[in-house]
């Protein structure tokens, strides 16, 4: 469910520089409906989880918007999910990516250092790193 979320998530970050609240906020219900009736991880982990998103909301609204809301929102339902500990795993590796990302597009002239670049996508490819690398 949170990898369908991903992808329509970066798809819209990717075509229209926004993300669609709707589909976030039902995958963040049926997380929680999820979680009811099948308790793998604490109530406490899922706030964890949640509180991280949240302070990248807060994060954003501090700097004027330099973090998407969409971004923070996304990263409140990849918290239902994973948890605390994962979803902070899953922030720090998609920074890693995005960060390797914008050296490369500023290497390649293809960038500005003012320039933005959509984050959802390194979430994305963050969450696929971290998905392999727990199943194998």
């Amino acid at each position: 469910m949170m990898f369908g979320m991903l992808t329509v998530c970066t798809i819209e970050d990717l075509k229209y520089r926004k993300v669609y609240i709707i589909p976030v906020i039902l995958c963040g219900l049926a997380g929680m409906i999820l979680h009811l009736f099948c308790r793998e991880i604490s109530i406490y982990n899922i706030l964890a989880g949640m509180l991280i998103g949240l302070m990248m909301l807060l994060l954003g609204k501090l700097s004027g918007g330099a973090i998407g809301t969409g971004d923070g929102l996304v990263l409140v339902v990849t918290g239902i999910f994973l948890g605390g500990w994962k979803n902070l795993s899953l922030l720090l590796l998609a920074l890693i990516f995005s960060a390797v990302l914008s050296l490369f597009l500023l290497f390649i002239r293809k960038k500005k250092k003012t320039d933005s670049i959509p984050f959802i996508p390194c979430l994305l490819l963050a969450y696929l790193v971290v998905f392999l690398l727990c199943t194998v």
